[in-house]
């Protein structure tokens, strides 16, 4: 009788991973699951619907449609470095100047504010840029190099920045 083996790579492995320690195949687990696209988990409008953008959009813009997640860094608040949450932006639509965007956030305790989410219009800019005003903040998300991130600042009256990374995240219903 053969004896089962319970643990260990699978048998086409064996020969690639022989002499690699194990804690190098937790670690490239681990990077091959962190480099997937998020899941967004906050609450988001039961219409949100991403529309493919117009041919008529420069590429660039283009690739800012569809739906982004990361975490905001609070440096300047009350607690300085200690305020993080979640943020969700979904860029619905886009023409030619403008985006329509649902933007969701998840629970501040710093500011004591609770989880929500809004539509707006926000401008489309070089860079290619996002940006829209909402009362006492001027929110801008700039597309990386690459494409495929997003850094946001949020600039809040009278006093401070906050910033965000994002990357593409999927909308799971």
């Amino acid at each position: 009788m053969k004896p089962v083996v319970l643990a260990g790579p699978p048998r086409w492995a064996r020969g690639v991973l022989r002499g690699v320690p194990r804690i190098w195949c937790v670690v490239l687990l681990l990077a091959a699951c962190a480099s997937a696209r998020p899941l967004v988990t906050l609450a988001l409008p039961e219409d949100v619907q991403v529309v493919p953008p117009p041919a008529s959009i420069p590429a660039p813009q283009r690739v800012l449609s569809g739906a982004w997640a990361g975490t905001w860094i609070c440096p300047g608040g009350v607690q300085p470095g200690a305020t993080t949450f979640e943020a969700v932006l979904v860029v619905e639509r886009l023409g030619e100047t403008e985006a329509t965007i649902v933007y969701a956030w998840g629970q501040n305790v710093e500011e004591l504010a609770a989880t929500g989410w809004t539509r707006a219009q926000a401008e489309l800019g070089p860079g290619p840029q996002l940006r829209w005003v909402a009362p006492n903040r001027t929110f801008t998300f700039t597309l990386h190099e690459d494409g495929n991130a997003l850094r946001g600042t949020v600039w809040i009256a009278p006093s401070h920045d906050e910033i965000i990374d994002m990357t593409r995240a999927r909308v799971g219903r």
